[in-house]
């Protein structure tokens, strides 16, 4: 059956000084990560967190606490859902996403396609457009390291949104033409991540597929040995492993055999 090999390296793997992304790989090739949204007022007044949208996974909001507002840009237009406990709301690639925190008291479970590289690498933020003309100065706005720095990251993600979301409501055909513009220097300035992506999906993600086209195979001959080989884990909330994201305080659900010590950060979350 297709199986994780950690024998094999890509430094795309790599984004923390302790963690290994494949050690956040889940049954089906998921990711799990609480998260705290902010309870700090964006620019617009509005509490909550930034502006973003997925270019290769698809993610899934699970409400474990709290109420909100979660407001939704694609090409079909703008959309605001509410948002209660219990409440599941997924979005595929390209929707754009923002969390709203009104009462100060949401956390949400994420569940994300391949593996929790969305919150990882696979994201872009709707900076204003003269921030996403070039690479390093996207880059440098892109990077944070603590707070202060991870909420100006998002408070200029909102006001590239508001552009976004104020021409779609007003001039459906020029909010298009934002958005597709949008779309297209996200696609020029993720072409370094595209081979690590690839790589994490053929490698890491597939396998978990192809173990379930092979249980079935095995099936069928009549051959139940994989089943005698079969084991149990553990996926743990790792709070050495908490940092400040785009839509809050991010604590990833880690496979509790799979923790390890790893070298230096190649990844910019």
């Amino acid at each position: 059956m297709g199986s994780i090999t950690h024998d094999r390296f890509h430094p795309f793997l790599v984004y923390n000084i302790v963690m290994d992304l494949r050690n956040l790989l889940l049954p089906g090739g998921i990711g799990l990560s609480r998260i705290k949204v902010y309870d700090q007022p964006g620019p617009d007044g509005i509490v909550g967190g930034g502006a973003h949208f997925h270019a290769v996974s698809s993610e899934s909001y699970y409400v474990v606490a709290g109420t909100g507002k979660l407001e939704l840009l694609s090409y079909q237009g703008f959309e605001v859902l509410d948002l209660e406990p219990n409440k599941v709301v997924y979005f595929r690639p390209g929707v754009i996403h923002r969390v709203c925190n009104p009462n100060k008291n949401l956390v949400i479970l994420s569940i994300m396609q391949n593996g929790g590289v969305a919150e990882r690498t696979d994201y872009f933020l709707t900076f204003p457009m003269e921030m996403i003309s070039d690479a390093r100065t996207y880059q440098k706005a892109v990077l944070s390291r603590n707070l202060t720095e991870a909420l100006a990251r998002r408070d200029l993600s909102i006001r590239g949104f508001q552009i976004l979301r104020d021409a779609m409501e007003n001039e459906p055909a020029r909010g298009r033409e934002l958005l597709q513009l949008l779309y297209h220097r996200a696609q020029e300035l993720m072409k370094a991540k595209f081979s690590g992506l690839e790589w994490f999906i053929n490698n890491c993600v597939f396998p978990e597929a192809k173990g379930s086209y092979d249980a079935i195979e095995f099936l069928r001959d009549g051959n139940t040995t994989y089943l005698e080989n079969s084991a149990w884990n553990q996926a743990i909330p790792e709070t050495i492993e908490e940092f400040d994201g785009i839509t809050g305080r991010v604590m990833p659900y880690v496979r509790a055999d799979t923790l390890q010590t790893s070298p230096d950060s190649t990844l910019n979350r």
